[in-house]
């Protein structure tokens, strides 16, 4: 016991960790945690070979750990400790368990956390033929300001940023698709105001980063348009 302790101490941070990035992602919808249940015996060695490894390993004899296998074996693995059971035989495990979901929902609340969400120009200008992905992009704008309205109470920001055209490989490749891609690019970048240029993959990282940050403590329910004045400046400009 003294020594599922010690692992257990170990495993305990990692297992805080993932739940922290589970309840993160769910942002506040409900989460049903199973608990270990595994068939013990399948995690154990079988050869002599792994049997003299795992004894060397944990430092004792080659018989202490085939009468431990023994002890553990199930007839049933399906019978044996899965369910429940297993927190009978060693309550030390979901003990574990519970305080990493415990100290992660703790660490969340005081934390308080930030959401942004990536919509897209289109949303805002129209583009034809994209009917499927403009009223996604749209409903991310939804689902933003709805966020930060049902979670303010507990202090989770929500904001988006809204890129215009991005320079990225999928852009380049997308591009490729032309006779002429320089062409093409230069008919887009032509309708951009600022700099007649595309947006930096850069120029619109900082701006979420921004609003991850501390610095962006009291914003929330806002949308970042980052497009060079793409979407709202006078298109006579071009």
């Amino acid at each position: 016991q003294e020594d599922r302790a010690i692992a257990l101490e170990k495993l305990l941070p990692h297992q805080k960790k993932d739940f922290v990035e589970i309840f993160k992602i769910m942002s506040g919808l409900p989460v049903t945690v199973r608990l270990l249940d595994p068939p013990l015996h399948e995690f154990l060695p079988k050869s002599d070979k792994e049997i003299s490894e795992v004894a060397h390993v944990v430092g004792t004899d080659q018989k202490e750990v085939v009468s431990r296998i023994d002890e553990l074996h199930e007839q049933n693995p399906m019978l044996g400790h899965r369910g429940c059971r297993l927190g009978i035989s060693f309550p030390e495990i979901y003990e574990m368990q519970c305080r990493a979901i415990f100290e992660a929902l703790s660490e969340l609340k005081k934390n308080k956390g930030a959401i942004v969400n990536v919509s897209s120009k289109v949303v805002l200008t129209g583009q034809s033929g994209t009917s499927g992905y403009a009223a996604a992009k749209g409903g991310i704008l939804a689902l933003t300001r709805e966020w930060a309205a049902e979670h303010s109470d507990c202090g989770l920001r929500v904001n988006a940023v809204i890129p215009g055209e991005v320079m990225t490989p999928m852009y380049e490749k997308w591009l490729e698709g032309f006779k002429t891609p320089d062409e093409k690019l230069k008919q887009i970048t032509s309708r951009i105001p600022l700099e007649k240029r595309m947006t930096k993959v850069e120029e619109l990282a900082m701006p979420i980063v921004f609003l991850l940050s501390q610095w962006a403590g009291h914003i929330t329910g806002q949308f970042l348009v980052v497009d060079g004045g793409y979407s709202h400046l006078d298109r006579a400009l071009t």
